[in-house]
C-alpha cells in the first residue's frame, strides 16, 4: 500500500511539473484597445485625456495595432431607445504621433457634439 501511495504521489508530481514547462511565461500582446464611454462633455473633460493615451502607448511595444473609441451617449429617444453617437480610430504603435493626432481629433468632434446640444 505504501508503494502505491508513494508511486502514484510520484506520477502525479511528474505530470504537473511536466506541465509548468508548456505555460508561456511571457505574453504579448498583438492588440491593444481603448473604448470610452461617457454621458456629458464634463465626463469626457474628467475621464480622457491625451496625456492619459501617451502614457499608455509608452509602455506597448512596436508594431501593436491600437483602437481607441469614444461612445457619445444621448437621450432616450421618442422610440424609447436610447441614442448615442460613436467615434473609433485604428492605428499602430510604429506611428504613435500620428495615433496621438487622431486622438485629439475625435476627442475635439466628441466635445463638439456635446456643447451643440
Amino acid at each position: 500500500m505504501k508503494n502505491l501511495i508513494t508511486s502514484l504521489c510520484l506520477l502525479v508530481f511528474t505530470l504537473s511539473f511536466g506541465q509548468a514547462s508548456t505555460i508561456k511565461k511571457n505574453s504579448d500582446f498583438e492588440s491593444f484597445g481603448i473604448k470610452v464611454e461617457v454621458d456629458s462633455a464634463e465626463d469626457l473633460e474628467k475621464t480622457f485625456k491625451i496625456e492619459n493615451i501617451k502614457d499608455l502607448l509608452s509602455i506597448t511595444t512596436v508594431g501593436q495595432d491600437i483602437t481607441l473609441q469614444i461612445i457619445c451617449n444621448g437621450e432616450k429617444m421618442s422610440n424609447g431607445v436610447n441614442s448615442s453617437l460613436s467615434f473609433k480610430i485604428k492605428g499602430n504603435t510604429s506611428k504613435q504621433e500620428e495615433f496621438i493626432a487622431d486622438a485629439t481629433k475625435i476627442r475635439k468632434m466628441a466635445l463638439k457634439h456635446f456643447n451643440s446640444k
